[in-house]
């Protein structure tokens, strides 16, 4: 049996949404109710990103450039459904020349200067754990690098991931990539006082918080907070049904915003009435065959990419020394050899 209900209802349906949830303000101040209903602990975390949509076109029209932010809080939701008070509205019209109950948000003041990071010993703040690093032997050291970069976050190791961002920074210093190789220790010092500092917040981040996971279903599937905002907020604002198209209209904006996180829990709150989701937990969405399709296509097109150019996996035919494939510039062997030694080097100067 199929479901169905009228535009007009729908309209009204998300007003009244909006409506109860701009009521839930004070002084000033809005906290979703998906936050408030976590009892577990009262650690919060945030991701700030660009949104951008049609970034560039002749005319300059149908563009948008926003800011997106998102706040997780990972526990159980305690809160009790309630009923909504309907509104005969279908917009919130009232909110195109006021803000929120006609009173200012407060807005973020970026601090003058940062904080100084915490005093660690120096060869403490970028101590490398070979216990937990998980290297391979025999393998590149750059290709397992960001293997266990990325096998830190979807398996939720805090330690691998600690361990992951200490050796990348030689790294960056070796690549010119200033402002990651000045900024990662500073993150690794504050990381590691945590465990002094803030032991309930260092517990939080061992048993998984620096990361996110949307599904307890599957396995391997944990994301950065950064990530989780560009599969949600921004993939979901740029989708059919998204903000395109009305971003210049504050109401509407407005309502979609205050919306978003109810509508997802009466989606879900559907799809139980309707055992949708009673198969059990699902294989990996890179698995199915759809997706395996057009993995295959991509690898095919870099296939032919790579056979235009010098190909690294030809062993007959491929040169000692090495090469960018792109440019065809050879490294020299000195180069090669001091790489990560100079960047090594410019970090201890850093540290210091």
């Amino acid at each position: 049996m199929g479901h169905c209900v009228s535009y007009t209802e729908v309209r009204q349906f998300l007003t009244s949404v909006a409506t109860d949830q701009i009521s839930r303000t004070e002084s000033g101040v809005y906290i979703p109710t998906g936050l408030t209903g976590v009892t577990e602990h009262g650690i919060v975390d945030a991701a700030i990103d660009n949104f951008d949509q049609n970034e560039d076109t002749l005319d300059g029209k149908q563009t948008t450039h926003a800011m997106a932010s998102v706040v997780y809080r990972r526990g159980h939701v305690s809160t009790a459904y309630e009923c909504l008070a309907r509104v005969p509205e279908r917009s919130l019209s009232t909110l195109n020349t006021a803000d929120l109950n006609g009173e200012k948000l407060h807005r973020y003041i970026k601090p003058p200067k940062r904080p100084e990071p915490p005093e660690l010993p120096k060869p403490e703040i970028l101590h490398i754990n070979t216990a937990v690093s998980k290297a391979a032997e025999g393998r590149d050291l750059g290709a397992d690098l960001l293997l266990r970069i990325l096998r830190s976050e979807r398996e939720a190791d805090f330690q691998l991931h600690l361990n992951s961002m200490c050796e990348v920074i030689p790294w960056f210093r070796a690549a010119g990539r200033t402002n990651y190789a000045k900024y990662m220790p500073v993150y690794v010092a504050e990381m590691k006082a945590l465990e002094h500092e803030q032991p309930e917040a260092y517990t939080f981040m061992q048993e998984g918080g620096f990361v996110v996971r949307r599904s307890e279903d599957h396995s391997f599937n944990c994301v950065a907070t950064d990530q989780a905002l560009e599969q949600t907020i921004n993939r979901e604002g740029k989708s059919q049904g998204g903000v395109v198209g009305f971003t210049l209209r504050k109401a509407a904006l407005t309502r979609w915003l205050m919306t978003r996180h109810v509508t997802t829990a009466y989606v879900d709150a559907m799809k139980e009435l309707c055992d949708t989701d009673a198969k059990g937990p699902k294989a990996h969405k890179e698995h199915g065959a759809s997706r395996m399709d057009r993995d295959e296509g991509d690898i095919q097109k870099i296939m032919e990419a790579v056979e235009q150019k010098q190909n690294p996996f030809d062993l007959d035919s491929i040169p000692e020394e090495l090469i960018n494939i792109a440019s065809g510039q050879v490294a020299s062997e000195k180069e090669l050899s001091s790489f990560l030694q100079v960047g090594a080097e410019q970090n201890a100067i850093f540290i210091e």
